[in-house]
């Protein structure tokens, strides 16, 4: 409100009457600048009670910004330090972490390759023999789309349509 706030905003209607007011009365009008008036101070306690300064000049103002600008640029200086002070875990470069995951595509891979699909006597019914000697288990058993529930259990259906 200190300076020229938006009369064109519905946020504060009474705000802005009373400004419009000051203007057209040419300052006669004081019921904005007592609002201004009224505010600076409350402002002012509640800076107080939070232990804040609050700059009351242009160059208050500008020192102030000037200071907390150096002090920023000192904190980001000191913690680019610290992080380049030795600490391994902040290194910005390319992570072994990378040849983990090659050794993990190099493990499916292997078992990927070992397992291969075999013929069984049911038509509906593949069997995956995941070792060298050719075995199939009956957790190796899967079933198509001729399964059929029966009491909770997938059971492979050998029955022929219509019979």
């Amino acid at each position: 409100m200190l300076n020229e706030p938006n009369i064109h905003s519905a946020a504060h209607v009474d705000a802005s009457v009373a400004y419009r007011k000051w203007i057209e009365s040419k300052g006669k009008e004081k019921a904005y600048e007592l609002k201004v008036r009224e505010l600076v101070e409350r402002t002012k306690l509640d800076a107080q009670w939070d232990g804040v300064t609050v700059p009351t000049t242009l160059e208050e103002y500008c020192l102030a910004s000037r200071q907390q600008q150096s002090l920023a640029k000192s904190r980001h200086d000191m913690e680019a330090a610290m992080l380049l002070e030795g600490d391994d875990d902040y290194c910005f470069c390319a992570d072994d972490d990378d040849e983990e995951f090659d050794d993990f595509d190099e493990m499916y891979e292997e078992a990927d390759d070992e397992e291969e699909v075999v013929d069984c006597e049911d038509e509906g019914v593949a069997c995956h023999r995941g070792d060298a000697t050719g075995s199939a288990s009956k957790t190796d058993v899967v079933a198509n789309s001729s399964v059929q529930p029966s009491g909770g259990h997938n059971v492979p259906s050998t029955s022929s349509p219509g019979g």
